[in-house]
């Protein structure tokens, strides 16, 4: 059945999804059948999101008198200023980019998660029940 679902609903499903694949044995197999299902819709807005926290990370990142970025230990480096700007400006995308509204094919799982996780989805991400 299609449904319209925001963002952060389908992030926070696929969390519980390969939470509940590396602790549940009984119903492993069907739950690593419906992850792969979702992962086709999902990799995509991985990969928006990843692309543009990377953007905003460049983009507040300290550089030298050439423009060439300044890393230590593989990380930017970040003037208190602009690390200020870089929590605010990543905050400000992730309410947007989260509470987006995707149309998704949902599939019903039910039947082969425990009461607890079902209370917990019940909470955090309700459109997949």
């Amino acid at each position: 059945m299609k449904k319209k679902v925001k963002l952060g609903e389908l992030f926070s499903f696929m969390e519980i999804l390969s939470s509940e694949m590396q602790n549940n044995n009984n119903n492993k197999t069907k739950l690593q059948e419906i992850v792969r299902k979702y992962q086709e819709t999902f990799k995509p807005y991985i990969d928006e999101y990843t692309h543009n926290i990377d953007i905003i990370k460049i983009k507040y990142a300290r550089t030298d008198e050439n423009g060439v970025l300044i890393e230590k230990d593989g990380k930017y480096q970040y003037t208190k200023d602009d690390m200020i700007k870089l929590i605010e400006e990543s905050k400000k995308f992730q309410k947007e980019f989260f509470d987006r509204e995707v149309e998704i094919n949902i599939i019903s799982v039910k039947s082969i998660l425990s009461q607890d996780v079902i209370d917990r989805m019940a909470i955090v991400c309700p459109s997949f029940l």
